[in-house]
């Protein structure tokens, strides 16, 4: 029997796991840091067959929707329906579909019950009909009030722009993100559910430049070298470790890179791929250099 001796490492210190010195590993090293952006999972709710519902026909400022909870319809606004995504949704470039979910609370926490009785009664009284389902929920991450209280809602779910990945399993595929123009509710932000990953933006070209780089083989080699390929093998800590440059629009790479992004998205160009590999191994070593740079000025001795 032949034994292969080889160096392993923590992922990030002693406390965490570790992963063997592949070749990937070591010649991916110089992404290695902190990434500067914010990355938040989506909408839990733990209810699934309440919370996702089956939409029919829009009459007016309402709508009749098939609970997958009883199989009944029920007539509710359609300010409280949105778009949702699921892990199935999510593709490189793309999404395939969404379904549809009723969000009642704007943020995590928020005790709206008052007003959403009187500004939406006939959600309201759906979702009463059904809340000894929320109430049995075990998670403490609900709360208590208000009963329909849902968790992953923040400033954060309501941005433009989100560049979006599948948390379950190894699945390196990445797309940004917006709002559906659909035949129902009309223009609506999509909402991720939660064993989605996302990171928010303001601005459409720097959601495109960051999700241009997450989708390269350079990235992806980065990945999987550090992702134990299990139940969470995209999880925000196996991310946090990419150190992703910043956008800079004065910097013709990265406008290139998220007009590129942009284009695959709409499906009007080719994959360019030794091309667009240099230009995101450039861009990553010249941000690692700048930090040295700057590293080594704060470390210099003070000149007199």
């Amino acid at each position: 029997m032949i034994v292969e001796v080889r160096e392993a490492k923590p992922l990030n210190d002693a406390t965490s796991s570790w992963v063997v010195l592949t070749p990937d590993l070591k010649e991916t090293e110089f992404m290695e840091g902190r990434c500067p952006y914010e990355i938040r999972h989506g909408l839990k709710h733990d209810v699934a067959d309440v919370i996702i519902v089956d939409p029919g026909d829009r009459k007016g400022d309402k709508m009749l929707v098939r609970s997958k909870a009883d199989g009944e319809e029920y007539e509710i606004e359609v300010d409280a329906v949105y778009p949702f995504l699921q892990p199935r949704h999510i593709g490189a470039w793309r999404i395939k579909g969404y379904t549809y979910a009723i969000i009642p609370q704007d943020k995590a926490g928020e005790d709206n019950e008052e007003k959403l009785a009187r500004t939406l009664p006939l959600t309201y009284s759906y979702l009463t009909r059904f809340k000894d389902r929320f109430l049995s929920r075990r998670s403490r991450i609900f709360g208590k009030k208000p009963f329909y209280g849902l968790f992953g809602l923040g400033k954060y779910t309501w941005k433009p722009y989100k560049v979006c990945w599948c948390g379950l399993g190894f699945k390196p595929e990445f797309v940004v993100v917006s709002s559906a123009n659909d035949h129902l509710l009309g223009k609506k932000l999509l909402i991720p559910d939660g064993t989605i990953y996302f990171i928010p933006f303001d601005k459409e070209e720097e959601a495109h430049f960051v999700c241009a780089l997450l989708n390269s083989g350079l990235v992806r080699r980065f990945l999987s070298a550090r992702s134990g390929k299990s139940k969470r093998g995209l999880s925000k800590k196996v991310v946090e470790q990419l150190a992703l440059p910043l956008f800079d629009p004065e910097d013709s790479r990265h406008v290139e890179l998220a007009s590129w992004s942009l284009n695959m998205h709409q499906g009007s160009v080719l994959y360019e791929g030794d091309k667009i590999e240099h230009i995101v191994e450039e861009v990553f070593k010249e941000q690692r250099k700048c930090q040295q740079d700057l590293f080594s000025i704060i470390k210099s001795p003070r000149s007199t």
